[in-house]
């Protein structure tokens, strides 16, 4: 009888095992008078087998952007986990004592939340937490981080964290305040966390992450990219040859033009070769796509060709794009690296129907050297495509990449850019111009139904915005810091999705040419590694494609649960049965005692 009460009550109890994660959030809310203050708000998340949704419940209303920062804080923390979050729903729940200013300012936290429900972790409820999420687990610096602190010192919390580098902020009168000393004033302790790692160490008081990953280049791409940047590079030998010997043979000296061209050519050129010894091939690769493009443009110069001979010419290679094109896009997208491929290549071909329409202009303006300098460029952006092309098919982890997926990633990435877009709008509204217009042409390109390019054009605009945002209270002295820290990031994504059997081909090109940047151009160096982070995160976005022996070992696990469920009812059944004879003999002699 006591076993049979004992299982009871566990049932009973079985939802409490299941309690919901809940934790503090840091804001800001606009007064009457336009200024920004402190204010509280709580996040709370639930999860339930599902497909793999996001559903959440604000009061007050939250902004569009509040939304998509949780659902990419989400794929962050699922991802940082490396769960699969397909089967799951999430619901999240955030209250607010007024209206908060929108933006992606709670997404570390709202990841800390989820991780914290996925992993099933107490939350401790007075340590508080600021800061962007991004690609690569890296925590992002936010706006009205004083009177955030202040808030948080009114409401008991003992410890805030904050981005990495922005403990030091400038005041309205071009003062500095320090935020650790502010904090203090205020009792609490403030801790700056670059990533989640270290954001989930202040929370949970231990690592979570021990799975290291050794960062070794895919084979294929390696081999591949080393023959694309001898190729270039001795295709750039020949043009300087042949350019030299059509000028010797025809007495024909070089114009002032043709000339600097000539040596622009040969300095790109030249920095090609150390790049190459060092085995960043693309870097050496790019250098050498430069010098060919000037070359051949100071080829045609000495060629001097008339307005016919152009139109012959650019009607021969629009046919020849036009085929490459039409031959490339038959193939059948399977891996992360075929994508990216796809996107590398038709960029390129989408960047010589541009120079063709240019040139094109040009012709009915009469401006014929200017014609035939653009249909140069055209020349060789088509000659960089097949270059790339051959990239194709070199993956082997393949995922679902059907017209559906990239659609709705296109739309998720989209979403993504715009947030951020609107979140660098409330800081510094001519940077955002720039960034609004890139939002716009990955929507028109949606509209086109040219889903793979929409999804690089929303990241990089999205990366662009994160560029920054990063670099919003980083002195110029730090700035290295951040480089290396993105690089730092991009690395380790790059070796993960490498030890899943995915190369991110876009990701780890610019990843190679940030670290051959970061010395000389540290701005661009920024850049280019806030790229290789978000292009080398895109495989969270989609859905891994089951083999045949994946799919029979998930009929045999299905199969295994019901025979499991069987059972339970069948023991249920017996337990009851057994309930109820005991509870029949029992009863039968208390009437036999009674007569």
């Amino acid at each position: 009888m006591k076993i049979i009460n004992l299982l009871v009550l566990l049932i009973l109890l079985m939802p409490a095992a299941f309690a919901t994660s809940k934790i503090p959030l840091l804001a800001v809310t606009e007064t009457d008078n336009g200024t920004l203050t402190g204010s509280m708000a709580y996040a709370s998340l639930d999860i339930k087998p599902g497909e793999g949704r996001v559903f959440i419940d604000s009061f007050p209303l939250t902004k569009l952007d509040t939304q998509i920062s949780t659902r990419f804080a989400k794929e962050i923390a699922c991802s940082y986990l490396d769960i699969d979050c397909s089967k799951k729903d999430f619901f999240y729940v955030i209250r607010a004592s007024s209206s908060i200013v929108g933006g992606p300012s709670a997404g570390g936290a709202l990841a800390i939340l989820t991780i914290a429900e996925l992993q099933g972790l107490p939350i401790p409820q007075n340590v508080a937490m600021t800061g962007t999420i991004n690609s690569g687990f890296l925590i992002g610096p936010v706006g009205g981080l004083k009177e955030k602190i202040t808030i948080a010192g009114k409401s008991n919390m003992t410890r805030v964290i904050i981005p990495a580098t922005t403990k030091i902020q400038k005041t309205e009168d071009n003062k500095t305040l320090d935020l650790v000393e502010y904090g203090n004033n205020l009792s609490m302790s403030i801790i700056e966390a670059a990533n989640l790692d270290e954001a989930t160490a202040q929370f949970f008081g231990k690592q979570l992450r021990n799975k290291t990953y050794n960062f070794t280049l895919e084979e294929s791409y390696v081999n591949v990219m080393k023959d694309l940047a001898k190729e270039l590079c001795n295709y750039s030998d020949t043009l300087l040859v042949n350019l030299l010997d059509y000028t010797l043979r025809q007495s024909k000296p070089f114009t002032n033009e043709s000339r600097i061209l000539e040596y622009n050519a040969f300095e790109l050129r030249d920095k090609a070769v150390e790049p190459a010894k060092s085995g960043k091939y693309y870097a050496s690769a790019s250098y050498c796509y430069g010098a060919n493009v000037k070359y051949r443009q100071a080829f045609n110069l000495q060629l001097n060709y008339t307005k016919e001979e152009i139109q012959d010419l650019r009607e021969k290679f629009e046919k020849s794009l036009d085929d490459f094109e039409k031959n490339f896009n038959s193939k059948k997208q399977e891996t992360i690296t075929d994508l990216q491929t796809y996107i590398i290549v038709n960029d390129r071909i989408d960047e010589a129907r541009g120079n063709v329409e240019v040139a094109n202009e040009f012709l009915g303006e009469n401006k014929t050297k200017e014609a035939s300098l653009i249909l140069a460029t055209a020349v060789e952006r088509l000659n960089s495509a097949k270059s790339w092309s051959r990239f194709f098919g070199t993956g082997t982890k393949k995922l679902v990449l059907d017209k559906e997926a990239l659609k709705e990633v296109c739309l998720e990435k989209v979403s993504e850019a715009q947030e951020r877009q609107q979140y660098v709008a409330m800081y510094f509204p001519k940077n955002a111009a720039q960034i609004s217009d890139d939002v716009e042409i990955a929507q028109e390109l949606f509209n086109k139904e040219k889903f793979e390019l929409c999804i690089e054009k929303a990241s990089t605009a999205k990366a662009d915005a994160d560029v920054i945002l990063s670099s919003l209270s980083v002195e110029k002295e730090n700035l290295g810091f951040l480089v290396k820290q993105k690089l730092a990031a991009a690395q380790e994504s790059i070796a993960r999705q490498n030890a899943k059997g995915m190369f991110p081909i876009m990701g780890y090109s610019y990843y190679e040419l940030a670290s051959n940047l970061q010395k000389e151009d540290e701005v661009s160096a920024l850049i280019y590694s806030e790229y290789a982070l978000e292009l080398s995160s895109l495989d969270m976005y989609f859905k891994t494609k089951e083999s045949v022996s994946d799919v029979n070992k998930r009929v045999i696990i299905s199969n295994r649960e019901l025979i499991y469920l069987g059972l339970g009812l069948i023991l249920g059944l017996l337990i009851a049965e057994l309930y109820y004879t005991i509870r029949k003999i029992s009863l039968k002699k208390k009437i036999i005692r009674k007569k």
